[in-house]
């Protein structure tokens, strides 16, 4: 098998590169009679659930042989993990992958094949460990096919600057989806995993972490790493799923049902609280300020933003709401919009929202002044309630329009608030709101039924039918 010299599994042995077990206390303590000595490395076979167009149906890997740091096994943490990313609902397709403590790499390599950007196949340091992965890869990925996979050596907690080269040559900056599989029954280790996590996951990424109760005594130890990533790392944890499998070793303590168990967890960055200032009636503010869902239930008067794009030929930019959203799901709506966070203003929320939803950023300001492109065309109140009655809207809205010419193709859409765009004009617009059509937002009150009209109006003047 040919391989260049970073695929090159071949080499000897050689302490050169290695961190002996000592320098880490007993970071890697293990029962005395773990490692059998002079293990040889063995061959195995995955079998894949699901068949792919031109891709093989079983992945061929080797475990390491002797004193391999828990590389010499699939745990079965890796097989419930690749079971569920070789799913073909499991979409890769963009995603920046790191596999962290990897052993035979399975699910990086699953991750590989199935088209993600970059896979990044890592576990500790030890040039055996490495070397193995190394030929997992090449076993099973060919050269031509390689170029969006990648393997190093990493030790939890330590300098990530490694771990963001592959990201940072095909220009971006952090992981989409960090996977951690049977990683953190190593309870000393927990907190820089996590180190490794947070420094190098997107803002919106996710950590898939599978584990079983190898030691059902002390399995408060294998929770703990959850309390970790809640408290020091302001991450949530979300439950997906168990699977019953035979234990790792056949004879240990504690029942073997509960040694058997595999569970799957997804970290994600906990969202901040929003909170919104409180406005009188006349719109001015009160010094007071509440979370946003508290401004909602109790009907609070608060200030949003509505921004419009719009080309010189008079095209509208509309997005079509996430699925997830409290008000309106699934619906076309306006460029972009949201509230004016307290201690924030309307331009800046206008260029935070426009960012944030549609990847467009224009700065608020230039030279000290507002950005002329944003245009305050209309400011009004809304009222309106939904959700029997549990989403109560008083809301003051600036409304802005803002002409750049940009491509439905170039955007970049936030999943969690919006699910498409397209390119409309504004003609077309206005009649779909106007007539009340079923796929967008509704003109439910009175002013929305008022000031709707008015702003077609504007477009009309501007850019004609």
């Amino acid at each position: 098998m040919a391989a260049s010299d970073e695929w090159n599994w071949e080499e000897e042995e050689s302490s050169s590169g290695d961190q002996s077990a000592e320098e880490f206390g007993d970071m890697f303590a293990v029962d005395d009679d773990y490692y059998k000595p002079k293990k040889q490395a063995t061959l195995a076979t995955y079998n894949r659930l699901h068949e792919y167009s031109g891709q093989i149906s079983q992945i061929e890997y080797r475990k390491v042989g002797e004193d391999t740091l828990w590389a010499d096994k699939l745990w079965n943490a890796g097989i419930v993990l690749s079971d569920y990313f070789d799913d073909p609902e499991y979409d890769f397709t963009g995603k920046c992958v790191l596999e962290l403590g990897a052993g035979v790499g399975l699910p990086g390599i699953i991750a590989g094949l199935k088209g993600a950007t970059l896979s990044v196949i890592t576990d500790y340091p030890k040039v055996k460990v490495i070397n193995n992965l190394k030929y997992n890869v090449c076993a099973n990925i060919p050269s031509e096919n390689r170029s969006n996979m990648k393997v190093m050596g990493h030790l939890w907690g330590n300098d990530i600057d490694e771990l963001l080269e592959p990201l940072h040559a095909i220009g971006r900056e952090y992981y989409d989806l960090i996977i951690c599989a049977d990683c953190i029954f190593n309870h000393f280790c927990q907190t820089d995993l996590l180190k490794t996590c947070d420094a190098t996951l997107a803002p919106d990424g996710e950590v898939f972490v599978s584990f079983s109760h190898h030691k059902p005594s002390i399995a408060f130890k294998d929770l703990e790493f959850f309390e970790t990533a809640k408290n020091e790392f302001n991450m949530d944890n979300e439950k997906l799923f168990e699977r019953q499998m035979v234990p790792m070793y056949e004879v240990d303590n504690g029942p073997a049902e509960v040694r058997g168990r595999v569970y799957t967890r997804k970290l994600t960055r906990s969202k901040p609280q929003e909170y919104l200032d409180v406005l009188d009636d006349e719109g001015n503010l009160t010094g007071r300020k509440e979370n946003r869902n508290i401004v909602h239930e109790q009907g609070f008067n608060h200030r949003a933003v509505h921004v419009w794009i719009i080309d010189s030929q008079g095209n509208l930019i509309l997005q079509q709401r996430a699925a997830e959203k409290l008000a309106f799901p699934n619906m076309w709506d306006i460029s972009a919009a949201g509230h004016v966070e307290s201690g924030d203003n309307s331009i800046e929320t206008a260029s935070k929202e426009l960012h944030e939803e549609l990847g467009i950023y224009i700065p608020p300001y230039i030279d000290g002044e507002p950005n002329p492109k944003f245009e305050k065309v209309l400011e009004w109140k809304n009222h309106f309630i939904i959700n029997n009655g549990t989403y109560i809207n008083n809301e003051f809205i600036d409304t802005y329009l803002v002409e750049i010419e940009v491509q439905v193709e170039d955007l970049v859409l936030q999943k969690e608030e919006v699910q498409a765009a397209k390119k409309i004009h504004h003609t077309a617009a206005r009649q779909a709101y106007i007539t009340g059509e079923s796929d967008y937002v509704p003109l439910i009150s009175e002013e929305m039924q008022e000031i709707t009209p008015k702003f077609f109006d504007i477009l009309e003047q501007r850019y004609g039918n």
